[in-house]
């Protein structure tokens, strides 16, 4: 019966997308979807995230059969040390380690999720983009062509050479052939999209443009929001709650046992004292990952502001071939080919832009600010 439930839930996400055709630039019956929708398709294919909510399901199961356990084991009592040790563990530990994994079970989902999510937000930006530069080039493509037809009528007239047809219709194959490429690579990142969210390769889709707000970091609380990250994060609260169970194991052992003699007394205490180095490492681990991220952040903020003066540059030598182009200082191929140079410039910036974007997202991510 889940199963089918799966398949229904499934294919009323996909009967939920816009299916579109006739428009002008959509393939016909294709499936516009957005990012919300995509992270959705993601959620209910994903076999990964479908085997952890199983697991959560079954430990759900043997936990609610635990807590049976327990209670028929409150208030029993033997004459026998060992015996009543295994009571106490039982009444006193395993519901609260049962806890713990099926915590540790929630956090791998959410941890898996994050992954998968932030893979289809980069595959979904990079076909964004991609379809951006598609754009720009077959806008350079038409004027190319639209001039290539002026120098014919030109020629005929006398006002223009062969040898300047000759060389933008050189230019024109180039870019011709660097569209194809674009192309390819477009529908090869198409077909791992609509792999990463379980649809038909055959399916046609296609994506909403979205704008990502500009996020930053905030420098001034980045300090305290890397000790509260820290403070917070799974892996070490999951040590202090392994290391306070080893401590009541402890207790436990050296109440129904002679400690001097005890073997398992002895091995617990090493135990505790490797859970406690651990947690002291993870720390340190842990706050030299974020503040590497951090640094990265800012190599990756460094790139946009070069971007930005790479499109100021470009402009400006843009604006210059257009005002040379008038009196005659230039041919029409460097005119266009320093229009070909913004527009790629722009593209550049937008990318720069993204990664950075992406990179923050993931940043506050870790440091549990989303």
């Amino acid at each position: 019966m889940k199963r089918y439930i799966g398949i229904f839930i499934a294919l009323t996400l996909i009967l939920s997308l816009s299916f579109v055709s006739g428009e002008d630039n959509i393939l016909p019956n294709a499936i516009r979807m957005n990012l919300d929708q995509a992270y959705q398709l993601l959620e209910a294919n994903n076999l990964e995230i479908k085997l952890l909510d199983k697991k959560i399901e079954m430990k759900l199961a043997q936990n609610e059969d635990l807590v049976e356990t327990i209670n028929d084991t409150k208030g029993m009592y033997s004459p026998n040390d060992s015996t009543n040790l295994q009571y106490r563990k039982t009444e006193q530990l395993s519901y609260k380690q049962a806890i713990l994994e099926l915590d540790t079970l929630y956090d791998q989902k959410a941890e898996k999720l994050q992954a998968l999510k932030t893979s289809v937000k980069q595959q979904y930006i990079s076909l964004q983009s991609q379809q951006e530069n598609i754009d720009y080039v077959k806008q350079d493509i038409a004027v190319m062509d639209k001039e290539m037809k002026e120098i014919q009528l030109r020629m005929q007239l006398g006002q223009a050479k062969e040898s300047e047809y000759k060389s933008m219709y050189a230019q024109s194959l180039s870019l011709q052939n660097q569209l194809n490429s674009m192309n390819t690579q477009y529908q090869t990142s198409m077909l791992n999209f609509k792999k990463t969210l379980g649809l038909e390769l055959s399916q046609p889709v296609e994506i909403q443009a979205i704008v990502l707000p500009y996020a930053t970091v905030n420098k001034e609380t980045l300090q305290a929001d890397i000790a509260k990250a820290i403070e917070n994060d799974f892996s070490i609260q999951k040590l202090n709650r392994q290391i306070d169970l080893k401590k009541i194991e402890i207790k436990l052992v050296k109440e129904y046992t002679d400690a001097k003699f005890s073997s398992e007394y002895r091995d617990l205490q090493v135990e505790l004292s490797e859970l406690e180095t651990e947690l002291s490492y993870q720390k340190l681990s842990l706050e030299a990952d974020l503040m590497i991220e951090s640094y990265d952040l800012q190599v990756l903020d460094d790139k946009v502001k070069l971007a930005e003066v790479n499109l100021e540059i470009a402009k400006l030598n843009y604006d210059a071939a257009l005002a040379k182009a008038k009196l005659g200082l230039i041919d029409t191929v460097t005119e266009i080919n320093a229009g070909i140079t913004y527009n790629r410039q722009k593209n550049s910036l937008q990318d720069a832009k993204y990664d950075y974007i992406l990179a923050v997202e993931q940043f506050n991510w870790n440091l549990n600010l989303q």
